[in-house]
């Protein structure tokens, strides 16, 4: 009867050792995965350089050129013409803006992924420590806890504090009011154009910066 209870017991710790084995081992494989995902992330937010220079010095040529035109109002030539050559170029402007916004829809995106992630990231590191109690592991003790848990509120800090800006947006309202004769005396196009360089440069600067936060 002793050797059967003794039995019993050893099967029981034994039972209950490899529940600890595997309990500690998800938590292992939570971290993990929260890890290599964090390091995807880094490796596309570090790919964000400076705004194409071709891109903008195309724009920049374009709405001077379109400044002198609007500049010939005041020379009698007639405001009917100077719109029609407005319209064209600040068509052709916001055209190329359009067409070219992919890279900055892609940064844009690639904060609101991480503003969805990583709450996720943050549960599955609250499970894994949890875990980690009830297996009576140490925190430390579990590979990558204490150095993910550690990058995760600046991430956090980082994406929140993201300037919100629309080139598009700018480069259209600003070609918009330049084609209106005589308001278009005003090199509006051209301070549109900057405005939107200085949003799409300050846009890809978070990103690569939120992307060091993560390595």
């Amino acid at each position: 009867m002793a050797d059967t209870d003794l039995i019993e017991r050893a099967e029981e710790e034994e039972l209950l050792e490899e529940e600890i084995l595997s309990d500690a081992l998800y938590a292992e494989q939570e971290i993990y995965r929260s890890q290599q995902l964090l390091n995807r992330l880094a490796l596309e937010g570090s790919s964000y350089k400076k705004p194409s220079i071709l891109k903008y010095g195309i724009l920049f040529t374009l709405s001077g050129i379109q400044d002198v035109v609007d500049l010939l109002d005041l020379t009698g030539i007639g405001a009917f013409v100077t719109t029609i050559v407005s319209f064209a170029l600040s068509s052709l402007i916001i055209m190329i803006t359009w067409l070219t916004n992919t890279k900055y829809k892609k940064a844009e995106n690639y904060t609101k992924e991480l503003e969805a992630i990583i709450p996720v990231i943050q549960a599955n590191i609250a499970h894994a420590s949890r875990v980690a109690m009830s297996t009576s592991r140490a925190l430390g003790n579990i590979p990558g806890m204490k150095k993910i848990s550690s990058k995760i509120p600046r991430v956090l800090a980082k994406t929140r504090s993201l300037a919100k800006g629309s080139p598009l947006f700018k480069v259209f309202v600003g070609n918009a009011l330049d084609i209106i004769p005589f308001l278009g005396l005003l090199p509006l196009s051209t301070i549109s154009i900057f405005l939107a360089y200085r949003d799409e440069k300050k846009a890809y600067t978070n990103v690569r910066q939120i992307a060091e936060e993560i390595f």
